[in-house]
């Protein structure tokens, strides 16, 4: 439900960054040439403070922010967590929420846990809680073992249908959600994560 509405708002936005994306591209092939040959390969070097500044309207940085004049609220759900306890969003009020969907197959999502780990241990007596949502049609049976061999430190729940329902519809594995501590969701990212990208945008939120 909450990217039915995000997405039309999204390629909206992203007309703009595609005109400028093809006029540098033009520009780059009338100076260069841009041959095949690794010599002229063009080569992005990583922003400095990535995505501190993201917006759809930009198009570089893999987080899309949610428009600041108009706060979405992050959708509410309960699920069971690994160790039985409930998780329930609206009680993570006043923490910030790393919202990951993920799936044991999918080789991004288990390249960007043990990025995850770290950061949870690391800021997790700041406010920040990082909550893994799977959407292995197996469920715990494939779940609960990867995530004790991994010793994931964060809660990792199995979606019955509410998450992907108030979130979806959910189109790439991993997707990520970044909700600050009123519970406003402020950033989602499609792909993987890495803790260089993501730490700077997290000290951000949790100083908000």
């Amino acid at each position: 439900m909450l990217m039915r509405s995000f997405t039309l708002k999204g390629l909206r936005s992203l007309v703009p960054a595609i005109l400028v994306a093809v006029a540098v591209i033009l520009t780059l092939w009338s100076v260069t040439g841009l041959t095949s040959t690794p010599t002229d390969t063009l080569h992005v070097e990583p922003n400095a403070e990535p995505a501190l500044e993201a917006s759809l309207s930009t198009g570089f940085s893999p987080f899309m922010a949610f428009p600041e004049d108009s706060k979405v609220p992050a959708p509410d759900f309960a699920l069971e967590t690994l160790d039985g306890k409930t998780f329930r969003l609206s009680e993570q009020t006043g923490n910030v929420v790393v919202l990951n969907f993920w799936a044991t197959w999918c080789p991004p999502c288990r390249a960007e846990i043990p990025d995850f780990i770290k950061l949870q241990k690391e800021l997790g007596d700041r406010g920040l809680v990082i909550a893994g949502i799977s959407l292995d049609e197996e469920g715990w049976e494939v779940v609960r073992p990867f995530a004790k061999e991994l010793r994931i430190n964060y809660p990792i729940m199995v979606d019955d249908g509410a998450a992907h329902d108030a979130y979806g519809p959910i189109g790439s594995l991993p997707s990520t959600f970044l909700i600050d501590r009123e519970g406003t969701v402020r950033y989602y990212v499609p792909g993987m994560l890495t803790e260089e990208v993501l730490r700077p945008v997290l000290i951000k939120l949790l100083e908000d």
